[in-house]
């Protein structure tokens, strides 16, 4: 992984798969293959003749199956020798096919795409998310130092972070009051411990003394951020969590697409049912993960449950139609 990405020529026909290339761009689609190939494959102080056969083949191949109507043979050629003669003079101008590329993978993994996706995402976002975690923590260090109550709102106030992104990070957000409880715990006992040997108080009125490391100061803290919170922005949200068949289409298409494309329309159909009996079977939080749109997704750990959910049905929908 290159945080600053490296330059690269990468041919990549996966988009062609069920499409094709028509009249008008032809000619250019076919110019701009040969050229990368030309580019990859040969030396221009000793142009090979077999691999140059070679990729004049490949190109035919791709204009055959891809173009719609296909080039002509002589038509082909002449786009081919074009470009080799200009790779030969040194003239072959390859600076638009470049592109930033941050994450490479062998040839040998055995990763597929959503799980490849997420590696890369998680270190993509790393740096974002330790960023977003530094200013809540001192948000919250803030608040509590001014002796004020913590709340999702307030830290997003002091942090200058938007509401949503910090109750994203509620995990982290309550690690960090958990971690605030344990340390008051900690004082509170060594009052205890202070108060018993200076005043000689009784048992009983130890026991008496509130007791401020409980697990009810978290619940405080949510039930306040509720207190807190706009209604109108409730009802926004909450309807966000909507099912709706726009949702849960995106969903199908996202997670079982790729097999969709390949089936007969007698499986289609059966496809789509397993497809809905299987979200059904989901919890509450699984479901709303998995009908999120990936726009709106803006942290690794979202990102990366919902490539875990869309994993999840994946398998269960292909096995259960290869059963079929």
């Amino acid at each position: 992984y290159y945080p600053e990405g490296v330059d690269v020529i990468s041919i990549n026909l996966y988009p062609y798969r069920y499409k094709s290339v028509n009249e008008g761009q032809r000619t250019i689609f076919i110019g701009a293959i040969s050229a990368q190939m030309i580019h990859l494959n040969l030396e221009s102080d000793q142009v090979d003749s077999t691999i140059s056969n070679d990729i004049l083949k490949f190109i035919l191949s791709i204009n055959k199956k891809i173009c719609n109507p296909p080039l002509s043979f002589k038509e082909v050629l002449n786009s081919f020798n074009s470009n080799l003669k200009k790779y030969q003079a040194g003239e072959l101008e390859m600076s638009n096919f470049y592109q930033k590329r941050k994450a490479f993978w062998s040839l040998h993994t055995t990763l597929r795409g959503n799980e490849k996706r997420r590696v890369t995402c998680k270190i993509k976002n790393q740096p974002i998310v330790n960023e977003t975690q530094r200013k809540i923590k001192e948000a919250v260090e803030a608040l509590q130092s001014n002796g004020e109550k913590v709340t999702q709102k307030k830290v997003a106030e002091v942090s200058g972070l938007k509401l949503p992104t910090v109750k994203k990070y509620a995990g982290y957000y309550k690690e960090l009051l958990g971690r605030s409880v344990k340390a008051n715990r900690s004082v509170k006992m060594e009052e205890v411990i202070v108060d018993s040997h200076d005043s000689h108080r009784s048992q009983n009125t130890l026991v008496a003394q509130p007791n401020y490391a409980s697990s009810e100061c978290l619940e405080e803290f949510e039930y306040s951020d509720m207190i807190d919170a706009d209604i109108d922005k409730c009802i926004a949200v909450a309807d966000s969590f909507k099912i709706t068949d726009e949702k849960i289409l995106v969903a199908y298409e996202r997670v079982l697409g790729s097999i969709a494309r390949k089936v007969d329309e007698a499986k289609l159909e059966t496809l789509y049912s397993k497809f809905i009996e299987k979200i059904n079977e989901l919890s509450a939080d699984d479901l709303h993960t998995l009908l999120l749109s990936q726009d709106d997704i803006d942290d690794s750990t979202t990102f990366f449950r919902q490539g875990m959910v869309d994993d999840k049905l994946f398998d269960s929908c292909k096995g259960l139609l290869e059963r079929d």
